[in-house]
């Protein structure tokens, strides 16, 4: 379990990483180590954070005494998994701003999505980042954030981002998939 943000990276060759996700307050990593003893990715933090180390053999043990434990370990772990298929999705739209836009929904807690106002998201990770989980170039996020910016639809002040509610706002379907993650 963590407390701030982290990054996961894939290395592919010697000099090429790839960032597979950006873990959140309250996210399990690692767990895909379970299947054949390593791990798929690195973690690397963006921000001091804390994390948890959870033993397997001591969650078994304690969820033979309460099996409400070992059904809300297996929910917290099926989180990065639909996370994963929101990626999936969000990587098949051609437009770079719909893209950019949609992530940026991703990462707004569902307490601020559901209120009124717009949703203030603190981004832990950089452009350079965000262009590769988007699997896009630095040229193009920034492009982007200038189209959104241009159109009403985010207000950034550094590493601040307002997003802009009312008629620009996106569809329901991201803020439903900000819904599940917070």
């Amino acid at each position: 379990m963590l407390h701030g943000a982290l990054k996961t990276v894939a290395h592919e060759g010697t000099d090429t990483e790839r960032i597979t996700s950006f873990v959140r307050r309250g996210e399990v990593i690692g767990f895909e180590q379970m299947a054949d003893g390593g791990h798929a990715a690195e973690a690397v933090t963006l921000e001091p954070s804390v994390v948890l180390a959870v033993p397997v053999a001591g969650l078994e043990a304690l969820s033979m005494d309460d099996p409400t434990l070992l059904r809300l370990w297996w929910r917290t772990c099926a989180e990065p998994m639909e996370r994963h298929a929101a990626q999936l999705i969000l990587l098949a739209r051609r437009l770079v701003h719909e893209r950019l836009e949609r992530f940026l929904w991703s990462l707004a807690p569902a307490s601020t999505v559901m209120a009124e106002g717009a949703p203030r998201l603190h981004l832990a990770m950089g452009r350079g980042e965000i262009a590769s989980y988007l699997g896009m170039t630095n040229e193009s996020v920034s492009r982007a954030f200038a189209k959104l910016v241009e159109e009403g639809r985010i207000r950034v002040r550094g590493r601040h981002i307002d997003l802009l509610s009312g008629p620009n706002a996106p569809s329901r379907l991201a803020a439903g998939l900000a819904v599940r993650r917070a």
